[in-house]
């Protein structure tokens, strides 16, 4: 998770999955190169299932690029988001006095934790990320304090 803006008037957080799409487009590409490769001694049905195949990592690729972006704004008193879908974006606002709490979730799966970000209001709670995360538990706690910081100022 990146900040993007953080000033007492805003706070500004985007999650992007750039990994995943570096991968999805890796294997994308690599795809390509074989068909280009290997065109005449493929069949009618393997041709289509490789290109079909590719056209989905692409469309992973795209996804995993849209950012989820998270907004604070305290003049106009909302918490904003969008987090991309797989055809449409999803977004959302509340009123900043209706953030009851900012917390760390956890979920532990065969041994290997996972930790997401989570803004929980009277109407809803809003993870920051699609899935749990092996990432640090340490870097979910900053930008949970980030945010529990900047409410209070």
């Amino acid at each position: 998770m990146q900040v993007l803006k953080n000033t007492p008037e805003k706070l500004v957080l985007e999650e992007r999955y750039t990994f995943f799409a570096g991968t999805a487009w890796f294997s994308a590409m690599t795809l390509i190169y074989g068909i280009y490769n290997k065109w005449p001694e493929l069949d009618d049905p393997s041709k289509w299932g490789m290109g079909a195949t590719c056209l989905g990592f692409i469309a992973v690729t795209v996804y995993f690029l849209r950012p989820s972006i998270f907004e604070f704004d305290r003049p106009a008193n909302h918490f904003r988001w969008t987090k991309p879908g797989l055809f449409k974006s999803y977004s959302g606002e509340t009123p900043l006095d209706q953030i009851k709490r900012v917390r760390v979730d956890s979920t532990d799966c065969d041994g290997s934790k996972g930790y997401r970000v989570l803004v929980e209001t009277r109407g809803a709670t809003i993870p920051f990320q699609h899935a749990y995360t092996t990432s640090q538990a340490s870097h979910h706690q900053q930008i949970v304090g980030l945010i529990r910081n900047w409410l209070e100022n």
